[in-house]
């Protein structure tokens, strides 16, 4: 469902785009020296950020990378549905590099069994 959603990932040009695209960038207020981070955009793909969201929520469970990813999130004081929206944020970002670039991802940590 990801991939049909995204198509060429080599469109975006980084994977900050592809983030937008999906609807999982803050907003951000600024006007002279205010600067305040607000929701998230939600402008992009629901699609895509709902299937972003499920697949955080088992990465989280099954991938070390992401479980150390959350616990980090919600050691930070972070809300569990917030902290999974970082994961599905990290989640898009490590999608896109093999798709644009065919670089593989290399799990950190102890290797799922």
């Amino acid at each position: 469902m990801i991939v049909g959603e995204i198509g060429d990932a080599k469109r975006f040009g980084s994977p900050d785009k592809l983030v937008k695209f999906a609807g999982l960038d803050v907003r951000a207020y600024q006007s002279g020296t205010v600067d305040r981070r607000g929701k998230l955009g939600k402008k992009g793909s629901p699609i895509l950020r709902y299937a972003l969201v499920c697949a955080a929520m088992k990465a989280r469970i099954h991938s070390p990378t992401f479980a150390a990813y959350y616990a980090k999130k919600i050691s930070e004081g972070k809300y569990w549905m917030a902290a999974i929206v970082d994961c599905a944020w990290k989640l898009l970002r490590v999608v896109w590099k093999p798709m644009a670039t065919g670089e593989k991802f290399e799990e950190q940590g102890e290797t799922a069994a």
